[in-house]
């Protein structure tokens, strides 16, 4: 009997081939924005990963990494002195600009961007 967190080749394959096309979409989404102008300037994304600086805002970049620090939008909200609603249009510009629609294909992508690592215990 199989474990039920085990996967089969073919469900391997299949998460591959659907990584393969989200990373082609980034980098299609950030080629975009390159050529719309909507870019950081260099001075500003010394903090961040140079691939998240260039497609995020500083506030997007700050909200992005206590997302993936598991804060709350109440609590990302209070620690960056904004209103929850400010909290949730950052997040949802995030999710849009990096092309995902839920929390866990974020956190996905922030780990194929190098962003997090994941850890499989």
């Amino acid at each position: 009997m199989i474990p039920e967190e085990w996967k089969t080749k073919s469900e391997l394959v299949q998460e591959l081939s659907a990584l393969r096309r989200r990373v082609a979409e980034f980098e299609r989404v950030t080629h975009s924005f390159k050529q719309k102008g909507d870019l950081l300037s260099e001075r500003q994304s010394t903090r961040a990963n140079p691939r998240v600086a260039k497609l995020l805002t500083r506030t997007e970049t700050k909200v992005l990494f206590l997302i993936l620090d598991g804060k709350s939008n109440k609590e990302i909200a209070n620690e960056l002195h904004r209103s929850v609603r400010t909290v949730e249009v950052h997040r949802s510009h995030i999710m849009h600009k990096l092309g995902v629609d839920n929390l866990v294909d974020l956190v996905k992508q922030a780990a194929a961007m190098g962003l997090v690592d994941l850890l499989v215990s």
